[in-house]
């Protein structure tokens, strides 16, 4: 039987690494918007690294425990895969609810509690989903 703390570890060290390549995709996306923000000057394409930043994070973590699944034969019904999912699901609900906030603040938005809440519960399940995605060994 595998300690379910042991898989929790290995998907947060694998979502850092992740990250860490996520930023440099967003680093290049920043640098093509800046340059067409100086082209044309539309300040809407400075919200395009905003989204990119948010979308990436959001995924990072059920990646990583997709990856950590197939590479350590997580079983679908084991405390360690649900410990997993949990993780992926307050990760991606996080970040949903950060970027709702970023919306509400930067763009004048207005949200209720109750419209965190759903999109806690909704970016958490896409996140759920995003990790049951098999990945090949």
């Amino acid at each position: 039987m595998q300690d379910p703390s042991k898989s929790i570890s290995a998907v947060l060290v694998l979502t850092r690494c992740l990250l860490l390549q996520f930023f440099k995709l967003i680093a290049f996306i920043a640098l093509l918007c800046a340059a067409l923000y100086l082209w044309s000057g539309s300040h809407r394409l400075l919200w395009v690294v905003v989204v990119a930043i948010y979308a990436l994070t959001l995924f990072a973590a059920p990646i990583a425990a997709s990856i950590v699944r197939a590479q350590q034969g997580l079983p679908w019904l084991g405390r360690s895969w649900a410990n997993a999912l949990a993780v992926c699901f307050v990760w991606s609900g996080i970040v949903a609810a950060l970027f709702i906030a970023t919306l509400q603040f930067g763009q004048g938005m207005e949200t209720s509690a109750s419209d965190y809440f759903a999109t806690i519960a909704v970016g958490g399940m896409i996140g759920v989903v995003v990790a049951c995605v098999p990945v090949g060994r």
